[in-house]
């Protein structure tokens, strides 16, 4: 029953260049970081491989392997962003030639400026940041007030507002130069200690006073209207969940920051981040700023499911859901500006087809893929806002592929013009030089397709048309592009060392 231009039986073939079957490479591993360390995402660049994995992050270079972060790690991403590398994997880093932490130097908004040194008024600037407990508020002094508010004191007998962390604050005044100078002039009230989670959830004691500082004098304006004391304070919240006060904890930072699904979108340019929370969230960063998540920037994305993969569509981010019955599984994000201020809005597409595997996301020449549980799936821009918005593309594998246990653990890469995907230690390969009209059949064409064995890839990464991929058990594994004798065709060897 199969078509005389196919065989069920070419294993480990591939096209060449003319689109004539030939035998694929082999590859070999490279390095071994430990069969316990499953390696869940890689990064190369120039003589520098960074490999991130579920005990840490790491940095190789020919003859040394560092490792940089020390910590269990379930998910992870690696995105290109503004000119700079940053990983995701339960915090921020950016990497290169140097490694650092991107939240070490994270935005401190100034919430609220214009602000009366009894707390009131003022102006509502910064959101505030996820990633940092940290605030500056502005106020603009009089020729009186010695007692300057962070909030109103009315609002001191709300657990969220009681305290502000004492060891954290930072006072600045304008001096008659109109620079603002650090003072020490002044006292805080009486600290208490108390015990609270940290940032990361975990019980720490802290020093905390009421929010409010007093000068030994008053201060009066520099410039007539102009603001002329700053503090900068991390925000203490005193209410009780879970048997213990939330302190600096947010459950959404932790959910940021373990994200596995992160992609560069914006109005006009790419240029803000876009994370996948909580399965149906999908929180945004200030322009140009991976370390400010203002903690409003997000976006609902329906009501049930899980968010697998988000893809940019032309105009559109498209946010990808895994299949449910109850809503779309397609939403489409669009920026616009509204009274001089960027908004993004979300409108569902009418589809059925969901992604089962968060890691199948990939573009094909100019076609968003992912997997689904019926076979490999396309955004066609063409049909964008109908309930045709998605194309099967792997019909002709689709009986063996659909069949594969754990589809949910596939993950696909696209490299020299074929997307590749590995699940179960098999690979499932289109080919996007050869196309074969498949009209009436539910989509219009679909791609030429090869089966491979033994490729047990948790990961792929590619390099200078090179193909990198990573194990289960913790080893980083090459395609043979570089050997030119018959050895280029075996699996599983291991890198000859002088």
């Amino acid at each position: 029953e199969c078509n005389r231009k196919r065989s069920p039986d070419t294993l480990n073939m591939i096209s060449d260049n003319g689109g004539n079957p030939v035998k694929r490479l082999g590859w070999r591993t490279k390095y071994s970081l430990g069969e316990n360390e499953q390696i869940l995402k890689l990064y190369i660049d120039s003589d520098l491989l960074y490999a991130i994995t579920t005990a840490g992050v790491y940095r190789i270079t020919a003859d040394t392997v560092t490792k940089l972060v020390d910590k269990t790690i379930e998910n992870a991403e690696i995105i290109k962003f503004n000119g700079k590398v940053y990983v995701f994997a339960n915090g921020i880093y950016e990497i290169g030639s140097t490694f650092k932490d991107a939240l070490s130097d994270a935005y401190v908004p100034e919430t609220i400026i214009s602000r009366k040194p009894d707390g009131t008024g003022g102006t509502f600037l910064d959101s505030v940041n996820l990633f940092t407990p940290k605030r500056t508020v502005s106020f603009l002094g009089d020729d009186t007030s010695k007692v300057y508010n962070l909030v109103p004191e009315k609002d001191r007998t709300e657990n969220a507002y009681k305290y502000i962390v004492a060891t954290s604050v930072k006072v600045e005044v304008q001096g008659a130069d109109g620079m603002f100078t650090e003072t020490t002039e002044y006292t805080l009230p009486t600290a208490e200690t108390v015990t609270a989670r940290d940032v990361d959830g975990s019980m720490k004691t802290f020093s905390v006073c009421a929010p409010y500082v007093t000068f030994a004098q008053a201060h009066a304006p520099v410039v007539t209207g102009q603001d002329n004391v700053r503090i900068t304070y991390e925000a203490f919240d005193a209410n009780v969940e879970d048997g213990s006060m939330k302190g600096l904890y947010k459950k959404e930072r932790v959910e940021l920051l373990s994200t596995g699904v992160v992609k560069s979108y914006g109005y006009v340019a790419a240029d803000r981040l876009f994370c996948v929370v909580g399965g149906t969230k999908v929180y945004y960063s200030d322009v140009n700023k991976p370390a400010y998540f203002p903690d409003d920037n997000y976006l609902t994305v329906g009501n049930d499911g899980e968010i697998k993969g988000l893809h940019r569509v032309g105009q559109y981010l498209v946010a990808i859901k895994n299949e449910i019955s109850v809503e779309s599984t397609i939403y489409l994000i669009e920026g616009t500006q509204f009274d001089g201020q960027t908004a993004f809005s979300v409108t569902p597409a009418i589809a059925g087809v969901g992604a089962i595997s968060g890691n199948s996301f990939d573009t094909l020449v100019d076609e968003p893929l992912f997997l689904a549980r019926t076979g490999i799936y396309a955004i066609a821009s063409t049909y964008i806002s109908s309930e045709k918005v998605v194309r099967n593309r792997s019909m002709l594998i689709d009986k063996r592929l659909c069949k594969e246990p754990t589809l949910e653990n596939a993950v696909g890469i696209v490299w020299n013009r074929y997307y590749i995907l590995s699940v179960n230690g098999h690979a499932y390969v289109l080919d996007g030089r050869k196309k074969s009209s498949e009209r009436g059949r539910n989509t219009d064409y679909v791609y030429e397709a090869y089966y491979w064995e033994n490729i047990p890839a948790t990961c792929f990464f590619t390099y200078a048309n090179e193909l990198w991929f990573g194990t289960v058990d913790g080893r980083i594994c090459k395609f043979n592009t570089d050997i030119d004798d018959i050895t280029a065709y075996c699996d599983d060897g291991t890198e000859m060392v002088d």
